[in-house]
């Protein structure tokens, strides 16, 4: 399913295909990988929220899980160069919750001065894109998990958003380098 696709991808572990002969769905795999098989996966594994922890045990306000001891939101980022991308998973969230840049940095949240958070997947035309100073989770269950992205908004005003038809669009494996040139930005991509 595309759940468990999202979510091998961003755990850092093994991909891989376990359909049937006939029964893969390729859209699906790709989103996990590069034409030549290279896992686009981020630097570090996702990991749940601290507010999500706290939430769980009782000691402070998070996201609120529709099943016991499951972690709603996980975050993680791909980090190139002194800048990271930070990726959001929502899986079986029972309310909205407001994520702020607090709930990911420092781990998953370059120092930029501003940031943009964008979601969906799949043709750039399905993309949304906004500013993120506060940004709500819609509730969710598993077949309508989330997936947000969180870019750094250079000096210049420009954001690098990466490949938004893959489950993480800025991966090391794919991005070698991103540098700010004056009024625009140069990306040096593998493959």
């Amino acid at each position: 399913s595309e759940m468990q696709s999202a979510i091998a991808a961003l755990s850092r572990g093994p991909v891989q295909v376990s359909d049937g002969v006939g029964y893969s769905d390729r859209d699906i795999i790709m989103r996990t990988c590069d034409a030549a098989g290279r896992l686009l996966q981020p630097s570090r594994p996702a990991t749940a929220l601290d507010a999500a922890f706290a939430s769980a045990a009782g000691l402070g306000d998070g996201p609120v899980a529709r099943l016991e001891n499951v972690l709603p939101v996980t975050a993680s980022h791909t980090r190139i160069g002194d800048w990271k991308w930070a990726h959001v998973l929502v899986i079986n969230l029972a309310e909205p919750y407001a994520l702020t840049p607090a709930d990911l940095a420092p781990t998953d949240l370059s120092d930029a001065a501003s940031h943009v958070v964008y979601e969906g997947w799949g043709a750039a035309a399905n993309l949304t894109v906004s500013t993120f100073d506060s940004w709500t989770l819609p509730a969710c269950n598993s077949s309508d998990f989330r997936l947000a992205h969180v870019a750094p908004v250079f000096s210049n005003g420009w954001a690098y958003l990466g490949e938004p038809a893959k489950w993480v669009p800025v991966a090391e494996a794919r991005t070698l380098s991103v540098a700010v040139d004056g009024d625009g930005v140069s990306v040096e991509l593998a493959g």
